[in-house]
């Protein structure tokens, strides 16, 4: 297995970064969860409906949690690490237009 984009962030809340990743030759996002000893869970999967060349994570809807885009989909965080599929895709997110909330955006080079 090899692995296409690798992203840490705290994705249920804990205060631990956790990992996040678009394996390379399989259709799915997945993210392992920190226990805060640097210890992982086994692969948590986001999707098995999309491959994703990148994914990154951070708060797209305000509500404080970090959310999943990838280059096809974004996905939702309902605060404890459950994804929700949303029709937001992307492949990176900022606020670009300084008005207090993350614009979703696809890169290509």
């Amino acid at each position: 297995m090899y692995t296409w984009s690798v992203y840490a962030i705290d994705l249920d809340g804990d205060g631990d970064n956790d990992v996040l990743s678009a394996p390379g030759d399989v259709d799915k996002i997945v993210w392992y969860r920190n226990d805060g000893s640097g210890n992982f869970s086994s692969e948590q999967i986001i999707t098995t409906t999309a491959s994703g060349s990148s994914v990154y994570a951070i708060d797209i809807d305000g509500d404080g949690d970090n959310d999943v885009i990838s280059g096809s989909y974004g996905y939702i965080n309902d605060g404890n690490g459950n994804f929700i599929i949303s029709t937001t895709g992307g492949s990176y997110a900022i606020d670009i237009d300084n008005d207090g909330d993350n614009d979703v955006f696809q890169v290509y080079l």
